[in-house]
């Protein structure tokens, strides 16, 4: 069986405030705008902790078990979430922090060697900005 990802959807309350953060804010490409649907292009590559990342045409996708009981884990959690491999993790969440719903969680060093933050999107939909770390963070 043979099988491929074609892209992730989305959805949205607001169109206009979804395309800023994504295309203007995170650098996505503008393909097709349909009118109630806008298409984006973004690059792909492997986390930068994976010791084994996937080659450039493959996408990750990871499942994981949430507990919402867990404190620190927001009610609503379900979904999707897109993750990202940035240079400077600081600089983007910095970016971000005034255009969606806020940072859910601040750059912080993990041991697993990245430099990690989560912010929502406008429609609370949660984006993980992933980077390398720095000798200044």
């Amino acid at each position: 069986m043979s099988i491929h990802i074609d892209g992730v959807t989305i959805r949205c309350r607001d169109l206009k405030a979804s395309a800023r953060f994504y295309e203007e804010l995170l650098g996505f490409e503008r393909g097709q705008d349909l009118g109630t649907m806008l298409e984006l292009f973004a690059p792909t590559g492997g986390w930068p902790a994976q010791a084994d990342p996937p080659p450039p045409s493959r996408i990750t996708v990871m499942l994981d078990q949430l507990d919402e009981s867990t404190p620190g884990t927001p009610a609503g959690s379900y979904g999707v979430v897109i993750s990202l491999s940035v240079d400077d993790v600081d600089a983007v969440v910095q970016k971000l922090r005034g255009a969606g719903r806020g940072v859910r969680r601040e750059p912080t060093d993990q041991p697993y060697g990245v430099r990690d933050a989560a912010v929502l999107d406008p429609d609370g939909h949660e984006v993980w900005i992933s980077g390398p770390l720095t000798a200044d963070a």
